[in-house]
């Protein structure tokens, strides 16, 4: 890609000086945090006992779902892109990805972060 063809300065002559906020600002640092606030939603609503869809996280649980975090790379973010372009929205892709991705977590989790989002939709 030339600069003549950059969506904008940012990304043609400029792309350079604003290269160190692409893990903040790009594509993949937007899905990664979008999953970030799906696995915290998810070990909030297994913390309150009212809510008793949810089952309560043991130290394994927590453990595989930090893990999903801190092993996301690209490629898995490219699966999630996928799995956009079939569902039309991006949330929803990022929500389906687990299962999809093979990331170690627990079935029960899938079940439980599929009923939490299914429900509230």
């Amino acid at each position: 890609m030339t600069a003549l063809l950059a969506l904008s300065p940012l990304d043609g002559r400029y792309a350079s000086k604003v290269d160190a906020l692409r893990p903040y600002l790009s594509e993949f640092a937007l899905i990664k945090n979008r999953l970030i606030v799906e696995v915290r939603w998810l070990e909030m609503l297994s913390a309150q006992p009212a809510i008793t869809e949810v089952p309560s996280l043991d130290d394994h649980a927590k453990k595989a779902l930090q893990a999903i975090i801190d092993n996301f790379d690209t490629d898995q973010a490219q699966r999630v892109k996928t799995i956009e372009s079939t569902t039309n929205h991006d949330v929803k892709a990022v929500e389906y990805s687990p299962p999809r991705l093979n990331l170690s977590i627990l079935p029960a989790l899938l079940q439980t972060l599929t009923i939490s989002h299914t429900d509230s939709c």
